[in-house]
């Protein structure tokens, strides 16, 4: 009866550990052209953008699934797929693509206002380890996963719109799968409600800034969603 009583002990620390790890994705913009990409409409550019992916610890993944979500209106796919892994998952052996819509389904129920934008339409990517031994690890800082292409129709900043990764708690297959398929952690995503703007934007999309009053002076703190070709801030003040 003891043996059982520590086996069961060991077993839900456990599964209390593995509930307590967080795996999260983002999307930032890579590149932008205000050139159509065929010359003949009704795209009047093109945009890449990658999505990160980041764990509060270290894991091997056997299954990857993304879901992306964007709105028809300034962005449509290319004519043939742009899709191009990165980062670990293009080093990984024997992976294979076993979902790739960047044209995407409509969003049923929607379009759904995340961060106040309209999105209407999802692109799912998704991958699987063939080899039987995950080999594809997700680490503890933020990292490239694929790159994917997109036309843009809009003709005003952002020409291509907004895209914004759903959690796995609201798209199930927004997931990544290890131990043989029998542990997944669901996507968590930090800015589902601060959506990227797609093309020729300002090079630093701020989330947050805030000044407070501290005993020593004026406090400033800020986040940003991405930066392009930026390297330091500057902050000036006046009277």
């Amino acid at each position: 009866m003891k043996k059982i009583f520590i086996l069961s002990f060991l077993l839900v620390a456990v599964i209390a550990n593995v509930g307590a790890q967080v795996v999260s994705a983002r999307a930032v913009q890579t590149n932008y052209s205000n050139v159509d990409p065929d010359d003949s409409g009704p795209a009047i550019g093109s945009v890449t953008y990658r999505v990160e992916l980041i764990s509060t610890a270290p894991i091997l993944a056997d299954g990857i699934g993304i879901v992306v979500a964007f709105q028809t209106a300034n962005l449509m796919a290319t004519p043939t797929s742009t899709l191009t892994r990165v980062g670990p998952l293009a080093a990984a052996v024997n992976w294979f693509v076993t979902a790739d819509n960047p044209i995407g389904n409509n969003i049923i129920g929607g379009p759904l206002p995340y961060g106040g934008q309209p999105f209407n339409r999802r692109a799912v990517f998704a991958f699987n380890q063939q080899a039987g031994i995950p080999n594809c690890p997700i680490p503890t800082v933020w990292t490239p996963f694929i790159e994917v292409t997109y036309w843009t129709l809009g003709s005003s900043i952002p020409q291509g719109g907004y895209i914004t990764i759903e959690p796995g708690s609201t798209v199930p297959q927004n997931v990544v799968s290890s131990d043989g398929g029998f542990t997944a952690y669901e996507f968590e995503s930090p800015f589902l409600n601060s959506p990227t703007a797609l093309g020729g934007v300002l090079p630093v999309q701020f989330t947050k800034f805030e000044t407070k009053c501290t005993n020593t002076g004026t406090l400033i703190s800020w986040a940003t969603a991405q930066e392009i070709n930026s390297s330091s801030f500057e902050i000036e003040r006046s009277t």
